[in-house]
Formats: structure tokens, C-alpha cells, sequence
């Protein structure tokens, strides 16, 4: 797996670029939604 991603360093940065990306995303969407649930008092609400 280590020597593909070796060779095709193009889908290595396509891989590592949509998971920091996903990442990104995600603790956006969490931040957002943690700020929110605070203003309205129901973070017990999942």
C-alpha cells in the first residue's frame, strides 16, 4: 500500500487532501453545533 501511494503521488495527495478536508468539516459541523446547542440549553438533547 505504502509503495503505491509511492508511485502515484497524485491519488497520495488526493487521499490526504479529502481527509483533512473530512476532518475540517467535521469539527466545524461539531463546533457549530456544540455553540448552538449551548445557546438553547439542550445539549442533552442526543
Amino acid at each position: 500500500m505504502g509503495i503505491g501511494y509511492a508511485l502515484e503521488p497524485s491519488r497520495g495527495t488526493a487521499l490526504i487532501g479529502g481527509l483533512v478536508g473530512v476532518i475540517a468539516v467535521y469539527y466545524a459541523v461539531q463546533y457549530v453545533v456544540s455553540g448552538s446547542e449551548d445557546d438553547s440549553g439542550s445539549s442533552s438533547n442526543r
